[in-house]
C-alpha cells in the first residue's frame, strides 16, 4: 500500500492532538452548615488521588464564590477532587491619623468553619457533563 506511511502520520496526528484535549464539566450545588445556606464562603475543589491526598495529583485546582448557599463551578475536568468550604475573613476599615495610610484590619468570621468540620475536605467524583454536589457541613 503506497500510502501507508501517510495514512500512519495522519492517525499519529489525529492522536495527538485529541490526546491534550480534556473534556471539562460544571459543578452546581447548595452549601449548607449547621442546617442553613452559608450567606458568604468559599468552595475549593482541589485535585486529589484515589486515596483522597492532594500532593502527587495532577489537576488544576478551581473554586468559586459561595453566594446564599449557592455556588457554580465551571470548566472543571473530572476526577477526584478534595472539596474545602471556607469563610473569608472580614475587613474592617479603621480610622487613621495619616489619611495616606488607611488602616484595614482582618477580622476572624462570625462563623468560621474547620477545614475537618464534618462534611468538609470531602471526597467527590466529578463527573464529565453537568453535576450537582450539596454539601451539608456541621460544627464539631
Amino acid at each position: 500500500m503506497r500510502n501507508t506511511p501517510t495514512m500512519l502520520l495522519l492517525g499519529l496526528t489525529a492522536l495527538s492532538a485529541s490526546a491534550g484535549c480534556e473534556s471539562k464539566t460544571s459543578v452546581t450545588g447548595t452549601v449548607t452548615f449547621d442546617g442553613t445556606k452559608l450567606a458568604k464562603g468559599y468552595i475549593t475543589f482541589y485535585p486529589a488521588t484515589d486515596q483522597g491526598e492532594t500532593q502527587g495529583a495532577k489537576a488544576t485546582t478551581h473554586g468559586a464564590e459561595i453566594v446564599e448557599g449557592a455556588y457554580t463551578v465551571a470548566d472543571i475536568a473530572p476526577g477526584k477532587r478534595k472539596v474545602v468550604v471556607s469563610v473569608p475573613p472580614k475587613l474592617v476599615a479603621q480610622k487613621s491619623t495619616d489619611p495616606a495610610k488607611p488602616s484595614v484590619q482582618a477580622l476572624p468570621p462570625d462563623n468560621p468553619i474547620p477545614a475537618n468540620a464534618p462534611g468538609n475536605s470531602k471526597l467527590v467524583d466529578v463527573v464529565a457533563g453537568s453535576q450537582t454536589l450539596n454539601f451539608t457541613l456541621q460544627k464539631k
